[in-house]
């Protein structure tokens, strides 16, 4: 618009510059702010929904079903499941201890030696566990999209259970401190046997996670 014009003393003019317009750029930002946060938030749930629409095209329970349930009752399906699998890792632990105790007469997570001292029990157990954990670990997303239960009790409970880590530790550590019978490759024998458990069990875990790979690319 243009300037507005003041008559002044002796017929002269004076132009008359109105003040320049000012915004409170604070109050424009915290505005525009909660609208910025609702799109954001649009945008999450729009990907939720259509993830979920994925999961149930492929008829799998979805994160989002699972998590609408309130904590609670989420805890009470962790427990149960571990209860569960723990029972049968007990068990499948206690089966390998009697099979390798009366087909190889070796030891069962005990201080006892017998003639061949290598604690066959524990070394197994922890290796088939070990090859579980590589196999479930693999399958992760396919397992938690089933059920996130399902994944805690299998991992948690039945691979848990089942291996033995703190036994085979602790006979490595009473083996390497026992001279009574004067013989001094105890201790290397110790130091051998944690190395050759603890090499196997990893080796076991890659070789889970190959296994579930080569299920993965035969069923594609």
């Amino acid at each position: 618009s243009p300037p507005a014009m003041e008559a002044g003393g002796g017929g002269s003019t004076r132009e008359t510059v109105p003040a320049p317009l000012r915004v409170d750029s604070s109050r424009a930002t915290y505005a525009s702010a909660p609208r910025t946060l609702a799109s954001r938030a649009n945008s999450a749930q729009r990907l939720a929904h259509a993830d979920d629409d994925a999961q149930r095209s492929m008829g799998i329970a979805t994160f989002s079903e699972y998590y609408t349930l309130s904590f609670d009752l989420r805890k009470m399906a962790n427990l149960a499941s571990i209860a569960f699998f723990s029972s049968l890792g007990v068990l499948l632990r206690f089966g390998a201890g009697v099979f390798f105790s009366d087909y190889l007469q070796a030891t069962v997570s005990t201080i006892e030696r017998d003639a061949s001292g290598i604690l066959f029990h524990d070394l197994m157990v922890n290796v088939l566990g070990s090859w579980m954990m590589g196999l479930f670990a693999a399958f992760r997303a396919e397992i938690q999209g089933f059920s996130p239960a399902l994944y805690v009790g299998l991992t948690t409970g039945l691979c848990g259970c089942a291996t033995t880590f703190s036994a085979w530790v602790s006979s490595m550590v009473v083996l390497a401190w026992d001279f009574d019978d004067g013989c001094a490759l105890y201790p290397f024998s110790a130091v051998l046997g944690n190395v050759i458990g603890f090499g196997l069990a990893y080796s076991a875990h890659a070789v889970g996670q190959h296994f579930a790979t080569c299920l993965r690319h035969g069923s594609a």
